[in-house]
Parts: C-alpha cells; structure tokens; sequence
C-alpha cells in the first residue's frame, strides 16, 4: 500500500469541492502577498537601469526603454560606499559586543544572582522606559561631547551598553532558564562568570 504524507491537507481532503476552493484561495492570498512584495524590488532595480528622463517620465512604465547598466558604475564613484559598509559594520560589531557583555551581564546579575534591592532595581530600568528617547538626545551629546567622543565609534557602542529594553529583556529570558542547570555547573566547579558564558549567553 502506498504511503502519503500527511500536509496541511491530505489527497483525500483535497477531493472535497470547498477544501479545492478554500486551498486556492490560500494560494492565490500567498501569491498576491509575494507579488506585493517583489513588485517594489522590480520597480526600484529596473529604475536604476534607465535615465533620469525615463524615471520622472509621465505616465510611469515599468521596463526600461533603454537598459543603461552604466548607473551602477556612476553611483559606485558617486559615493564611497565602501567606507559607508565599514562603518555600518563596526557600528554594528561595537554595539553588539556592548550590549552582550554589559547588558547581559548586568541583566544577569539581576536575575540570578543575590543583587540587594533587586527588585527596586529592576523597577527603575522599567520606569526609564517611560521617558520619551528624544528627551535625552541632548544630554547624551553634551556628555559624549566632555568625554571627546565625538566623530568616534564610541559614541555609538557606549549608549547601546545604556538599553533598558534590552536589560529588561535579557532578564527575562534568563529569568526563564532552570535553576538547575546552573546548579550543576556550579557543582562542577564553575563560576558565576562560566554561568554566563557557558550557558545563559548561548541559549540567548
């Protein structure tokens, strides 16, 4: 007897006329949500292939009339995007070193260890969520400014090391995570520092 996989319908479901009709009216909703999807990337790469004529030409077309594969060469020398890439990458590295080894060893502290006023703590993180971001844009600049971290990539990774967000969200996972796993790698003979890095830091 030949077997069949059981999927989100099975050969026999698909016998009855309203599962057949239901079954592609889910096709059709998926195709429509990829069209949406893909149609804004088509329209962005084939604008790029045509003059600036043909861009703000009305009324609009999709194709090009004439492919000029030269605009990749002009905007590559437009500007340094090289540079842009290196930056964007180790404002991206910095900021996440910061944020995994203070915040996650901050929210760490206060979710396994024996942290005094641990929970007024936790409640004045929360609090700090309140105060609207553009409040303390200023601030933030004049105090980075007396630090002379200005036009430095520590004026990006230090504030990431300051998100209450994800302090709070950090806590909560390892808030999640049996005690008794870190039990028993204190029985090993692991520190709190191990704790973290062995087992909190990888299952988040």
């Amino acid at each position: 007897m030949k077997s069949y996989d059981r999927g989100i319908l099975s050969v026999y479901d698909l016998k009855k006329t309203s599962n057949k009709i239901y079954y592609g009216l889910m096709i059709l909703i998926i195709l429509v949500m990829v069209f949406s999807m893909l149609y804004p990337i088509a329209v962005t790469f084939f604008n790029a292939l045509k003059s600036n004529e043909e861009v703000y030409a009305f009324p609009p077309h999709f194709l090009p009339e004439k492919y000029s594969w030269g605009n990749f060469q002009k905007a590559w020398d437009f500007i340094d995007l090289p540079i842009f890439l290196r930056n964007t990458m180790a404002i991206f590295a910095g900021n996440m070193v910061v944020t995994v080894l203070v915040l996650g060893l901050a929210s760490f502290s206060l979710s396994r260890l024996n942290v005094p006023y641990q929970r007024g703590i936790t409640f004045f993180f929360l609090i700090t969520l309140f105060i609207p971001p553009t409040t303390y844009i200023i601030p933030n600049f004049l105090n980075l400014k007396d630090l002379g971290l200005i036009n430095t990539f520590f004026a990006f990774w230090l504030p990431a090391g300051a998100n209450a967000f994800y302090l709070l969200l950090l806590k909560s996972f390892f808030d999640s995570i049996s005690m008794e796993m870190f039990e028993a790698a204190r029985i090993d003979g692991a520190s709190e520092v191990k704790c973290f890095l062995r087992i909190a830091l990888p299952l988040s």
